[in-house]
């Protein structure tokens, strides 16, 4: 996907709490001049292909996304869904448990 951002991103951005990996990765950075319409003053933002995604620790190779990050711009870890999947859990299991109490 395309963003924008008023500071020159990193090419790849990695932080860790031990247990969970978040990446950033922007690619093909470049200037955009963009003028406010109301005020008529122009500024400088960076455009650039973004990917940002998180997973667990031990499924991703932190040194490879930063070796090569083009490898990861379409990245979307398999097994992290996310509160969706957290959502669906809870609803099957509440489902379960009405039918299990006669509801």
């Amino acid at each position: 996907m395309k963003a924008r951002f008023l500071t020159r991103p990193q090419e790849t951005k990695i932080t860790t709490d031990g247990n969970t990996v978040y990446c950033q990765i922007a690619l093909n950075v470049t200037e955009v001049e963009v003028t406010d319409p109301q005020t008529q003053e122009t500024h400088t933002e960076y455009e650039c292909d973004w990917n940002d995604f998180y997973c667990p620790a031990f499924d991703i190779d932190t040194d490879d996304v930063v070796e090569n990050p083009g490898d990861y711009i379409d990245y979307k870890p398999e097994n992290v869904d996310g509160a969706e999947k957290r959502l669906r859990d809870i609803e099957d299991a509440l489902v379960e448990l009405v039918e299990l109490i006669g509801g």
